[in-house]
C-alpha cells in the first residue's frame, strides 16, 4: 500500500516470534487495508488515509501483542520488546568481548604451557556461561519488577503510551545494511584473536609448549618461527592485521560495500596469500631447531611439509572467501 504501512508493520513484527510473523503480519495488513479503504471511500487521499488509520491504531508493538495465541505472563507487551532488545544486545555484543577479556587474562596469568592454555579456554567457556546466566537473570528480574510497578524503560519505547503514539514516532526509513554490525564485529574480533596468538607465539617461541621442566632445560627462548625469516616480515604481518581491523571497522560503521572497501579487502586478502607463499617457499615457517628440544613426534609434526600445506590451505581458503564476498 504505502511505505508508511510497511514501516509500521516492520516495527510491529520486530518482537513477534519468527514462526508467528507471517500470520500476524498478514492479519495486521488486512485490518489496516480495511481501515484505509474506509477512509479513502470518505474522500481522503491514500497517504492521508494510511496516516489516519495508523494514528488510530496506535503503538505497533502494542497492536502486535494482541494478535496470536502466545501469552506473556512474566513480562507484558509494554515492556517485552525492550526486554528482548536488551538481552540480545548483552548476549551478542557484550558477552563475547567479556569472554575474550577473560581468556586473555587467564592466558596471561598461566604458565604459558599447552595445558595452561587449554585450561584457560575451558575456564573462559564456563565463565561466559555463568556470566550469560547472570545477565539473563538480572535483566529478567528488573523487567518483571517494572512490569508490576507499571514502569516502562525510557528511550526504548518512546513514552510507552498507546494513546499518544503517532506515525511521527516510527523510526526513520533507512536502507537495509549489506554488512551487519554483528558480522563486521565478529571479523574484527577474529582478527584481533589471531593477532594475539601470533604475537604471543612470536614472543615466547616454543617455550610455551615445553612446560616448566622443559623450559628449565633450555637456555633462553627457542623461536617457533624460522629465525631465517627476515625481520621485516613480522611488521608486514602486523600491518596486514591492522588493515583487516580497519576494514572491519569501516564495514561496521558504513554497512555497505563500496569500490574502495572491496578493493582494500581484495588487496589485503591477496597480500596474505602472497606472504604465506613467500615465507613457506623461501625460508620455511617453523624453526628447524625445535627438533633439539622437543620429541621426535612433535618435531616431525611441525616440520613436516603437510603442516605448511595446511597453513597455506587455511590462508588460501579465508582469502578466497573474502575475495568472493567483496566481488
Amino acid at each position: 500500500m504505502t511505505s508508511l504501512v510497511d514501516r509500521y508493520i516492520d516495527v510491529a513484527l520486530a518482537d513477534v516470534p519468527k514462526g508467528a510473523r507471517d500470520d500476524t503480519g498478514r492479519d495486521m495488513r488486512g485490518m489496516i487495508d480495511e481501515l484505509v479503504d474506509a477512509r479513502v471511500a470518505d474522500g481522503a487521499s491514500q497517504d492521508a488515509a494510511a496516516e489516519q488509520a495508523l494514528n488510530a491504531l496506535g503503538d505497533p508493538r502494542r497492536l502486535a501483542s494482541q494478535f496470536g495465541d502466545a501469552q506473556r505472563y512474566l513480562i507484558g507487551p509494554s515492556n517485552y520488546g525492550a526486554y528482548v532488545v536488551l538481552l540480545k544486545t548483552l548476549l551478542t555484543r557484550v558477552l563475547p568481548f567479556v569472554a575474550l577479556a577473560v581468556f586473555v587474562s587467564n592466558v596471561m596469568q598461566g604458565d604459558e604451557s599447552v595445558g595452561s592454555i587449554l585450561d584457560g579456554v575451558l575456564d573462559t567457556a564456563v565463565s561466559a556461561f555463568f556470566i550469560g546466566i547472570q545477565m539473563v537473570f538480572w535483566v529478567t528480574v528488573a523487567f518483571a519488577v517494572m512490569e508490576r510497578t507499571s514502569q516502562t524503560p525510557a528511550g526504548l519505547f518512546g513514552d510507552g503510551g498507546a494513546a499518544r503514539w503517532t506515525v511521527a514516532d516510527l523510526p526513520a526509513e533507512a536502507p537495509k545494511r549489506q554488512i551487519s554490525v554483528g558480522d563486521a564485529l565478529t571479523g574484527v574480533g577474529f582478527t584481533l584473536f589471531v593477532g594475539f596468538i601470533l604475537v604471543k607465539v612470536y614472543r615466547d617461541g616454543i617455550n610455551m609448549y615445553l612446560g616448566d621442566e622443559g623450559r628449565a632445560a633450555v637456555d633462553g627462548t627457542v623461536p617457533f618461527f624460522n629465525p631465517a625469516i627476515p625481520d621485516v616480515v613480522p611488521w608486514v604481518v602486523l600491518g596486514l592485521l591492522a588493515a583487516d581491523v580497519v576494514i572491519g571497522l569501516v564495514q561496521c560503521v558504513g554497512g555497505f560495500w563500496t569500490a574502495r572497501v572491496a578493493a582494500a579487502q581484495i588487496g589485503v586478502s591477496i597480500s596474505w596469500v602472497v606472504l604465506a607463499l613467500v615465507v613457506t617457499g623461501g625460508w620455511g615457517l617453523v624453526n628447524p631447531g625445535i627438533a633439539a628440544v622437543t620429541s621426535a613426534d612433535v618435531a616431525e609434526l611441525l616440520l613436516g611439509s603437510w603442516f605448511e600445506l595446511s597453513v597455506l590451505a587455511t590462508v588460501l581458503a579465508i582469502a578466497a572467501y573474502e575475495v568472493w564476498e567483496a566481488v
